[in-house]
């Protein structure tokens, strides 16, 4: 991804246990001369798979999870793992900024 914030998350709306990853990234990046490339679209199902192959190799470097199952879960219709993409926010927009940091930045247990 280009310039990002991340936060983690571990519970959903319902205050059910839902570990979840919120993420702001830019549409885009400078590239050297100071031409800035915009990105087309979000490919989310490379996303997903990436990230999905990412945790599972962390999980088995730490002698967490075997390699046998890793490549059982990789197997699977299912991976567990979701990507979604909002709306752009625009910088001119203070409303859809503040809402957004908001989110990110909320505590784990709503009061």
């Amino acid at each position: 991804l280009p310039g990002k914030v991340s936060s983690i998350q571990t519970l959903g709306s319902s205050v059910n246990w839902q570990p979840h990853i919120h993420a702001i990234a830019s549409d885009g990046l400078f590239v050297p001369g100071g031409v800035y490339l915009a990105v087309a679209t979000w490919p989310t199902e490379e996303i997903e798979q990436r990230f999905r192959r990412l945790v599972l190799r962390r999980l088995v470097a730490a002698n967490w999870l075997s390699e046998d199952f890793q490549e059982r879960l990789l197997s699977w219709v299912h991976s567990g793992v979701s990507v979604h993409v909002c709306e752009p926010v625009s910088a001119e927009d203070p409303d859809a900024l503040e809402r957004l940091g908001r989110n990110g930045a909320r505590a784990p247990v709503s009061l």
